[in-house]
């Protein structure tokens, strides 16, 4: 059984579906690694259990049909994919372009650094950033936007260009999402 964050986070009160930090994420920068967001709920073993089962779960070949059963439940209009993980091989990521198009009302949104990755086969309503870290050495050729972190002790070539997040002084819903929209690149403070 998969496990979607129904309620989201102290951020998003959107669904979210998560995976392993670190072990899915096959682009992962060492200095990402080290400072990985991801990490900090990792202490908790019932998110370690339910974020090893979702990645347990994504390997079966029934995964599309079980994730389109348990987002048929609810209504959403916005769906994070990984909080923590990443598109760890083509077949997952295959896997998740064809759930959102089993749901072309609802939004899907993802940052990643598998570059590695074929992400051309997208669909409108499926948004995803590829990440940059100062540690970041290969840009894959994408039209992609790109998001970036910001903060003490991460010092970049050339100043990073885009729409800083207003959080948390205010929140997505204040905001209006406008990462959601994949129109332009977008720049967080580490937290």
């Amino acid at each position: 059984m998969v496990y979607i964050q129904w309620h989201g986070n102290r951020k998003l009160k959107i669904p979210i579906f998560s995976l392993p930090p670190v072990f899915t994420c096959i682009g992962a920068t060492e200095l990402c690694k080290k400072i990985c967001y991801g990490k900090k709920a990792w202490i908790y073993p019932m998110v370690r259990y339910h974020r090893w089962m979702n990645y347990a779960e994504s390997l079966k070949d029934d995964f599309v049909e079980k994730m389109i059963a348990e987002l048929s439940k609810k209504k959403f209009s916005r769906f994070r994919l990984h909080e923590t993980g990443d598109f760890y091989s083509q077949e997952y990521l295959d896997k998740w372009i064809e759930i959102a198009k089993a749901f072309p009302k609802a939004k899907f949104l993802a940052y990643t650094k598998s570059w590695q990755l074929d992400f051309s086969q997208l669909p409108d309503n499926f948004v995803v950033y590829y990440s940059v870290m100062p540690d970041t050495r290969r840009y894959p050729k994408t039209k992609m936007p790109y998001v970036y972190v910001i903060g003490k002790g991460l010092i970049y070539k050339e100043e990073p260009k885009g729409f800083l997040c207003p959080y948390p002084e205010k929140g997505c819903d204040e905001c209006g999402y406008k990462c959601w929209e994949g129109d332009r690149n977008v720049i967080f403070k580490k937290h």
